[in-house]
């Protein structure tokens, strides 16, 4: 069975590649949580990230620092005896 730093670092490793593109835009990418099924076959990993909101007319002149985002949170089920990620699904808030 695969141990819990194991499986955050899975989750990270799949939302690196996932998102290679976007990945430098995201601010405050960080582990939100952590559970062990309770018949330990999974791990669930929740990583939480803020992205920013489109640019309008307005907020294009803004400076970077009043841009806004949003924050989104990405739930991962790894499986706990190979270390695979099964789904990579969006927590509601």
């Amino acid at each position: 069975m695969i141990d819990v730093k194991t499986a955050v670092k899975l989750a990270r490793d799949y939302f690196a590649k996932v998102y290679p593109n976007e990945i430098h835009t995201f601010q405050d990418v960080q582990l939100e949580e952590v559970e062990l099924s309770e018949d330990e076959s999974t791990w669930l990993v929740t990583i939480g990230f803020s992205r920013p909101l489109p640019l309008d007319s307005f907020s294009k002149n803004a400076p970077e620092f009043l841009r806004q985002y949003q924050r989104d949170y990405k739930v991962f089920r790894i499986d706990a005896q190979n270390g695979k990620v099964r789904s990579m699904k969006i927590r509601a808030v």
